[in-house]
């Protein structure tokens, strides 16, 4: 059998060298073994280096799931302060439609599931139990965490969707209420509904009386209001200055078109304020009391016209104050 000689060489001169002879089945033997040490060595290093990498992966996975439970639980209770919210201006717009007499044109506005989103949660909170105790229970089986949260996610997305869809809805009705509210608030605005002063009526609507001490004329076609000299004239309502001038037995005159049908007349004043082809305002100042044309004192003639129709200035007046 051949055998294999070693020689160990000192550095030192004055030293002998040393002889190991070995076969070559105990060097190859001797090989392997050291060979396969290393191998178990390195493979109980290795195993041992996943094992700590895992650990602290599954720990990092563990704080990010925990932060994103405690994220989770603070998104719900937005959503459910949200959809609470949203209730209050769904009641708020449903008071303001009986006011303007607005229907919506979405038959699921204001009618629809209210608080279907804290419902929503509650249902799958009972079912999967409270989401903030999720992070307790992924040691013990973290496919059913995963699970779990996957079903709060499609929650929280389905409660996001059906907010926007709410909202979007609800301004959509807003801004019809808003058209329907201004439509009206201009029809009030342009029908004569006040007194163009706080005075006493001498002369009402439809009296027969004679004219400055003549013979019988006929019925009175407005009102007369007596004040003192050069108390502010306003406009009964909003419209546009069809006359401003002298006309006779009014004497100073004006004429305010309300554009919807109906005409107001200010007679006898003593000082004009607007213009002709002015727009006016309701409470507007348009003129002064005074005694010009044919009158027996400071007083304004208050006439109210539909088209050529006389009307009595009361009945606006009257249905305004109630």
């Amino acid at each position: 059998m051949q055998k294999v000689e070693i020689i160990f060489l000192p550095f030192a001169t004055n030293r002998s060298p040393r002889y190991l002879l070995f076969s070559k089945i105990t060097l190859v033997l001797i090989v392997l073994s050291a060979f396969c040490a290393l191998s178990v060595g390195a493979f109980i290093f290795l195993n041992q280096a996943i094992a700590f990498y895992h650990h602290w992966q599954l720990k990092s996975i563990h704080s990010d799931n925990a932060s994103l439970i405690t994220r989770l639980n603070s998104v719900k209770l937005n959503l459910k302060k949200l959809d609470l919210s949203i209730k209050q201006e769904e009641d708020f717009l449903e008071e303001v439609s009986l006011v303007t007499e607005t229907s919506p044109d979405d038959p699921n506005t204001l009618s629809a599931d209210n608080f279907v989103i804290t419902r929503r949660f509650s249902l799958w909170e009972e079912k999967s139990g409270d989401l903030s105790q999720l992070h307790q229970h992924v040691n013990a089986s973290n496919e059913k965490a995963v699970t779990i949260t996957g079903k709060d996610l499609q929650a929280i997305f389905f409660a996001i969707d059906e907010l926007e869809s709410k909202v979007k809805r609800n301004q959509q009705f807003a801004d019809k209420c808003y058209q329907d509210m201004s439509e009206k608030y201009e029809a009030w605005a342009h029908t004569p509904s006040i007194l163009p002063l706080d005075g006493a009526i001498t002369s009402r609507y439809g009296v027969i009386r004679p004219h400055l001490g003549g013979p019988r004329k006929g019925p009175h076609r407005g009102v007369d209001i007596a004040g003192p000299l050069g108390i502010p004239l306003r406009a009964c309502a909003a419209g546009r200055v069809l006359f401003a001038g002298w006309s006779s037995g009014y004497g100073y005159l004006v004429i305010i078109d309300h554009l919807n049908g109906y005409y107001s007349y200010y007679g006898h004043c003593m000082v004009l304020k607007v213009k002709e082809n002015q727009m006016v305002k309701r409470y507007q100042e348009i003129a002064l009391l005074g005694s010009t044309g044919r009158s027996t004192g400071p007083h304004v003639h208050f006439e109210i016209r539909e088209d050529d129709i006389h009307n009595n200035p009361m009945h606006f007046i009257e249905e305004n104050d109630e």
